[in-house]
């Protein structure tokens, strides 16, 4: 149905706290991505919405989606993840893999999203126009009187 992320924060007590949720829909369109799209753009979203937490600052991204740790060792076939991996290069960020009922949290947020759906910009197709200017047509009267 959507996407859900919590930013945690570890304690010097060795406890995380919540720090903030994102939830948001997915659009029809993005319904129909694969799997990988699917977790990579949620990653993407959430660091975008917490850019100010976490740029400048090493942090972990744990996901239950295996796949991802390899997200910034190689260059992906999606070219929707290859795009998002190139803008998470400027973060400092490991990513995990959790077993599945260790991302409880994110999981419910995902299944019950409470945010509009923001389209990828990316997804649509632009229509080129083959003229660039409206062709006026010129009549020149050539009959002599």
């Amino acid at each position: 149905m959507g996407i859900g992320a919590v930013l945690l924060e570890t304690y010097p007590d060795g406890k995380e706290r919540s720090v903030a949720y994102l939830s948001k829909k997915f659009t029809p369109r993005q319904q129909n991505w694969c799997t990988i799209e699917q977790e990579c753009y949620a990653i993407l979203k959430a660091i975008e919405q917490w850019h100010q937490y976490v740029d400048g600052v090493e942090f972990q991204i744990q996901t239950d989606h295996n796949p991802l740790k390899a997200l910034n060792k190689r260059a992906q076939k999606s070219t929707k993840c290859e795009r998002w991996r190139l803008k998470l290069q400027q973060y400092r960020h490991t990513i995990d893999h959790i077993r599945g009922d260790g991302n409880a949290m994110p999981d419910y947020l995902s299944r019950s999203p409470v945010d509009q759906s923001d389209e990828d910009p990316d997804d649509y197709v632009q229509l080129i126009s083959t003229a660039t200017q409206t062709e006026d047509i010129i009549v020149m009267d050539t009959s002599t009187p």
